[in-house]
């Protein structure tokens, strides 16, 4: 937390107008964030299934501690159906946080971040991407419908101890 305190004005100017006195004022900003970033301005951090961009990135994949990214790659938004399974898992995953597996489910637009979306060369759209954002980036490419249950397949998998693997990033 970081605190903020700016000097009191003097007495004298205090009683004459309270415009001077509101001027001069404690403020609070947690984690010592500008009010551009707090999460009032961050409508992704109150989405179930937010839209992964450059913007987001850090706050809902990227920087995550312990958690698995859930990326469902489409050209433009995906599908209501779709994202329904997406909530939908969030859902059942959200109460059982077993075996140390967090999920956070997110959307990518393809064409619009088209330069990440090329680093895992998904050929068809719509696909689901999981991606472990640690230290050794690994990815797997879930492979079947979009289903809840085909998906809950892949993550009993990879909770069983089917690594990801190492993601290998292409210097062009």
């Amino acid at each position: 937390f970081f605190f903020l305190m700016i000097r009191r004005p003097p007495r004298s100017t205090q009683s004459r107008s309270s415009a001077a006195s509101d001027v001069y004022k404690r403020q609070f900003v947690p984690g010592g964030e500008s009010v551009s970033e707090s999460a009032a301005t961050k409508s992704w951090l109150s989405e179930v299934v937010p839209e992964l961009t450059n913007d987001s990135g850090n706050d809902i994949c990227f920087k995550t501690e312990g958690a698995l990214c859930v990326i469902l790659l489409s050209q433009d938004k995906p599908e209501k159906e779709h994202l329904d399974t997406l909530k939908q898992l969030h859902e059942s995953f959200q109460r059982k946080i077993d075996r140390g597996f967090k999920y956070n489910f997110m959307w990518l637009d393809a064409t619009a971040e088209s330069k990440f979306a090329q680093i895992f060369e998904v050929e068809k759209y719509p696909q689901v991407l999981i991606l472990n954002p640690g230290k050794r980036k690994r990815f797997l490419i879930h492979e079947g419908d979009i289903t809840s249950e085909a998906l809950a397949d892949t993550f009993e998998k990879i909770a069983g101890g089917n690594s990801l693997p190492e993601l290998s990033i292409r210097k062009n």
